[in-house]
Protein backbone atom coordinates (compact mmCIF):
# COMPACT_ATOMS: atom_id res chain seq x y z
CA UNK A 1 0.00 0.00 0.00
CA UNK A 2 1.39 3.39 -1.00
CA UNK A 3 1.16 6.08 1.68
CA UNK A 4 -0.89 9.17 0.89
CA UNK A 5 2.18 11.38 1.30
CA UNK A 6 3.57 10.11 -2.01
CA UNK A 7 2.91 12.79 -4.61
CA UNK A 8 2.04 12.18 -8.24
CA UNK A 9 4.97 11.73 -10.57
CA UNK A 10 5.11 12.26 -14.29
CA UNK A 11 7.53 11.39 -17.04
CA UNK A 12 9.22 14.47 -18.50
CA UNK A 13 11.91 12.86 -20.67
CA UNK A 14 12.92 9.47 -21.98
CA UNK A 15 16.01 8.47 -23.91
CA UNK A 16 16.45 4.77 -24.58
CA UNK A 17 16.12 3.09 -21.20
CA UNK A 18 16.70 6.22 -19.16
CA UNK A 19 13.59 7.91 -17.79
CA UNK A 20 13.42 11.28 -16.04
CA UNK A 21 10.46 11.82 -13.75
CA UNK A 22 9.34 14.91 -11.90
CA UNK A 23 7.23 15.28 -8.80
CA UNK A 24 6.44 18.44 -6.97
CA UNK A 25 7.72 21.59 -8.57
CA UNK A 26 11.45 20.90 -8.61
CA UNK A 27 12.23 17.28 -7.66
CA UNK A 28 13.61 15.13 -10.47
CA UNK A 29 14.42 11.44 -10.39
CA UNK A 30 16.13 9.42 -13.12
CA UNK A 31 15.41 5.73 -13.56
CA UNK A 32 17.88 3.70 -15.61
CA UNK A 33 16.79 0.25 -16.76
CA UNK A 34 19.15 -2.54 -17.76
CA UNK A 35 18.36 -5.22 -20.32
CA UNK A 36 18.45 -7.75 -17.46
CA UNK A 37 15.77 -5.86 -15.50
CA UNK A 38 13.61 -5.47 -18.59
CA UNK A 39 13.88 -9.19 -19.37
CA UNK A 40 13.14 -10.16 -15.77
CA UNK A 41 10.00 -8.05 -15.49
CA UNK A 42 8.85 -8.81 -19.04
CA UNK A 43 8.32 -12.39 -17.85
CA UNK A 44 5.64 -10.96 -15.55
CA UNK A 45 4.11 -8.82 -18.31
CA UNK A 46 5.59 -5.56 -17.01
CA UNK A 47 6.74 -3.39 -19.91
CA UNK A 48 9.79 -1.12 -19.67
CA UNK A 49 7.78 2.12 -19.40
CA UNK A 50 5.63 0.70 -16.60
CA UNK A 51 8.69 -0.70 -14.84
CA UNK A 52 10.38 2.70 -14.89
CA UNK A 53 7.31 4.42 -13.46
CA UNK A 54 6.91 1.80 -10.74
CA UNK A 55 10.60 2.15 -9.85
CA UNK A 56 10.17 5.92 -9.57
CA UNK A 57 7.14 5.44 -7.33
CA UNK A 58 9.12 2.97 -5.20
CA UNK A 59 11.98 5.47 -4.86
CA UNK A 60 9.53 8.09 -3.69
CA UNK A 61 7.99 5.56 -1.28
CA UNK A 62 11.41 4.93 0.33
CA UNK A 63 11.98 8.69 0.50
CA UNK A 64 14.50 8.97 -2.32
CA UNK A 65 13.12 12.06 -3.97
CA UNK A 66 15.91 12.84 -6.40
CA UNK A 67 18.96 11.28 -7.99
CA UNK A 68 19.21 8.02 -9.90
CA UNK A 69 17.49 4.68 -9.49
CA UNK A 70 19.76 2.20 -11.26
CA UNK A 71 18.01 -1.06 -12.09
CA UNK A 72 21.06 -2.93 -13.31
CA UNK A 73 22.54 -6.16 -12.01
CA UNK A 74 25.51 -4.23 -10.60
CA UNK A 75 23.26 -2.09 -8.40
CA UNK A 76 21.56 -2.79 -5.09
CA UNK A 77 18.56 -0.85 -6.41
CA UNK A 78 17.46 -3.78 -8.61
CA UNK A 79 17.56 -6.25 -5.73
CA UNK A 80 15.76 -3.90 -3.33
CA UNK A 81 13.12 -2.94 -5.88
CA UNK A 82 12.62 -6.59 -6.84
CA UNK A 83 12.03 -7.55 -3.23
CA UNK A 84 9.57 -4.69 -2.81
CA UNK A 85 7.75 -5.50 -6.05
CA UNK A 86 7.44 -9.21 -5.38
CA UNK A 87 6.02 -9.07 -1.85
CA UNK A 88 5.09 -12.76 -1.93
CA UNK A 89 7.97 -14.58 -0.21
CA UNK A 90 7.87 -17.69 -2.38
CA UNK A 91 7.84 -15.67 -5.58
CA UNK A 92 10.56 -13.36 -4.24
CA UNK A 93 12.87 -16.34 -3.61
CA UNK A 94 12.34 -17.63 -7.16
CA UNK A 95 12.73 -14.30 -8.93
CA UNK A 96 15.13 -12.13 -6.94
Amino acid sequence: MVPTSVSKIWLVFRHGYEYVFMHGETSMLTVTLSPAAITLFNQYHVKADDLAKQAAEWAQFINRTSGIVDLSTESDDLSEFCQYYFQNEALKKRVC
